[in-house]
């Protein structure tokens, strides 16, 4: 995008977030923010963690006042993907608000990144079926996300031919623009998604907003597509059930309001969270961030990001790292490509190019570590096979060495047919943080060259990335990132 284009964003965002911050901590009017919110919940703990942080945004009136929040759990048992959790929020409004539903939805998101549609939309979002708000992309974020082929109509407000998977993108060679979306839903469309849902409880596989949903709309959708198996995990009920919502579906509009003036940023993967946050000029221009970097606005050099954290004087850090809600004593230092989440560093530590993060359990703590580029997710079968992973860019096998660890020894968390660095037990639980830290980061030190193997204790208990984050403690975290707010604004004060 051009400078010109660049500029009017920055212009528009403010305007934005000025707007916001005069709704903070105000009793809103109908019509002058949204009509509800509702978060959603992968289960009961993160439920309760998100009505907490809700419940002391309300109090610290950092948010609007007067309208409900609503959290819903997803309900025990398979995976429901996030287009099941659509379908099943919309049952929880159902339950809630029962005949006011009818006054509540028509005004509000059903599909989505944020679910109520803000007053200032309610002009454009006025047809049957789904409306996407579409964002104009570059094809190496078109590739990877949900796209839309569009005929040459308005250029403000189309109507969708069909919706494009990633592959039919690269073959596709008269498609006029891609665009990413945020989409929305009308009425009718919700209750028929409702109806759905009655007659499909409960739901045993997972179900995507984006693609089992708009696979079925505009005039050109084909059938086709659910037929294949490799769009499912569980064949026989994902199938039925993508099936199912292409014939509920089928006939639907899909209309796009394009945005030709927006800007999408795909924050998805960790090298992308850094150059977003501490490298590119574009987007902290468009989000002020310069006020709160100290930087000038015209900055375009790499910087640190800093977000709720508190450095005590002679701790350093690169440019190219970010940090968030750590504490990090005199003389630590944090390297460049590096993010940092929920430490507490004591003196001469020293992190370079990783992804950390600190997981709180009941009595116990663990500090989990992985590379800017690993790929947690990449399955090898079995643990006969985890030749196959790479760890910090190095041999997973080699790594284990380095560690006194054999491979045959090595546990896998959840199902152990699906191999991979999410599951993989690799990190030391122990009862103190200090203790924690110091093991990993021993481990961490010993995949540097020239350096020898550093065996592990004998006895160490070894958890995964999977395991740390089902059993987080979050109540501890949560009085963590408290304690650290508040000294960080009384750092501010002084």
């Amino acid at each position: 995008m051009n400078e010109q284009r660049n500029k009017k964003l920055q212009i528009g965002t403010s305007e934005k977030l000025q707007r916001f911050d005069t709704l903070r901590g105000k009793q809103v009017q109908p019509g002058e923010f949204w009509d509800l919110v509702v978060l959603t919940a992968v289960d009961d703990d993160q439920r309760e963690a998100y009505e907490l942080q809700s419940s002391e945004k309300l109090e610290r009136k950092e948010i609007p006042l007067g309208i409900p929040y609503h959290v819903f759990s997803d309900p025990p048992g398979a995976k429901i993907g996030n287009g099941g959790t659509t379908r099943h929020s919309l049952k929880q409004l159902e339950d809630i608000y029962s005949s006011t539903l009818y006054q509540c939805l028509p005004n509000a998101s059903a599909l989505g990144k944020s679910s109520p549609l803000l007053s200032g939309l309610t002009g454009l979002v006025d047809r049957s079926g789904f409306t996407a708000l579409a964002h104009p992309s570059p094809i190496s974020i078109g590739t990877t996300h949900q796209q839309e082929k569009f005929g040459l109509a308005d250029m403000e407000y189309r109507t969708c031919l069909h919706f494009l998977s990633r592959i039919a993108l690269c073959l596709s060679s008269d498609v006029e623009y891609i665009y990413t979306d945020t989409t929305y839903v009308d009425y009718q469309t919700t209750m028929s998604l409702l109806s759905l849902f009655r007659e499909a409880r409960p739901l045993g596989c997972e179900i995507d907003a984006y693609w089992d949903f708009l696979k079925a709309l505009g005039p050109q959708a084909m059938v086709a597509y659910t037929n294949n198996t490799a769009n499912v995990t569980k064949q026989q009920s994902s199938l039925v059930e993508m099936c199912q919502m292409f014939h509920r579906l089928k006939g639907t509009p899909l209309n796009v309001v394009a945005l030709n003036h927006s800007k999408f940023y795909h924050m998805g993967t960790t090298t992308e969270y850094l150059f977003y946050l501490s490298e590119d000029p574009c987007l902290r221009g468009e989000l002020g961030l310069y006020k709160v970097l100290g930087c000038s606005q015209n900055f375009s050099f790499k910087v640190c990001c800093e977000m709720l954290s508190n450095l005590k004087p002679g701790s350093s850090l690169t440019p190219g790292s970010v940090l968030e809600y750590c504490r990090l004593e005199a003389t630590a230092h944090v390297g460049g490509r590096t993010i940092l989440l929920g430490r507490r560093g004591p003196e001469g530590a020293q992190w370079n190019l990783h992804a950390v993060l600190c997981v709180n359990r009941q009595g116990q703590t663990g500090v989990v570590a992985f590379g800017i580029e690993d790929n947690l997710k990449k399955p090898v079968g079995a643990p006969a096979n985890m030749e196959g992973l790479n760890l910090f860019g190095a041999s997973f096998v080699e790594c284990l060495a380095k560690w006194g660890l054999s491979p045959w020894s090595l546990r896998f968390s959840g199902d152990a047919s699906s191999c991979s660095l999410w599951n993989a037990c690799l990190f030391p639980v122990c009862p103190d943080i200090f203790d924690s830290f110091s093991l990993t980061l021993e481990t961490l030190q010993a995949l540097q060259p020239g350096v020898s193997t550093v065996p592990l204790p004998l006895g160490t208990k070894l958890m995964s990335l999977q395991e740390a984050l089902q059993s987080k403690y979050l109540e501890k975290m949560l009085k963590y990132r408290k304690r650290l707010m508040e000294d960080v604004e009384k750092k501010k004060g002084s």
